[in-house]
């Protein structure tokens, strides 16, 4: 018994490992310009559920960097992500949402992505607050409550069925 436990920790130890070296990697071409290498490194990691490289995919489709721009391939990136709890993810799903990329202009979805996001990057990191605030200041009571309410039910629940009922009822 003890073998089968110690041979599964190093399978899961060595496959984790490879993984993060895959993320490493991609990140590190992304920064280099080197996009070809990225995609290679990023989108099989994309693909088996790492929300990190499922994040940078998005990035690399919504920027068109290294693939052709595609706003449909970063939503669909971004939305696994977010879902999975990266607030980086979060706060890019609320910026397609606030500027209408990919998506209809939702400033309620907006503000409750971003609301979420600012609680959970690095303090200096700005923009999800920033991007909350300014949604708000173009919406009305109903909506900011709408907005709250939906950042509760995101918080509680599966931030992607939270999200889609909400746009669902709109």
């Amino acid at each position: 018994m003890r073998i089968i436990i110690l041979l599964a920790t190093l399978f899961l130890t060595v496959v984790l490992n490879t993984a993060q070296a895959g993320l490493a990697e991609g990140v590190a071409a992304i920064a280099k310009g080197d996009f070809k290498t990225a995609l290679v490194e990023l989108q099989p990691l994309a693909e088996q559920g790492n929300p990190d490289a499922q994040f940078n995919l998005g990035l690399m489709y919504f920027n068109g960097t290294g693939v052709p721009q595609d706003d449909q391939a970063a939503l669909k990136w971004f939305r696994l992500a977010a879902d999975q709890g990266d607030a980086f993810a979060q706060f890019a799903l609320g910026n397609m949402y606030f500027m209408g990329r990919g998506v209809e202009t939702n400033l309620v979805a907006s503000y409750a992505l971003g609301n979420l996001a600012a609680a959970e990057v690095p303090g200096y990191f700005t923009q999800p607050a920033q991007m909350r605030d300014f949604a708000a200041g173009k919406m009305n009571a109903q909506q900011l409550e709408e907005g709250q309410a939906l950042t509760r039910a995101m918080r509680e629940g599966n931030l992607l069925t939270a999200l889609d009922d909400y746009l669902q009822d709109k």
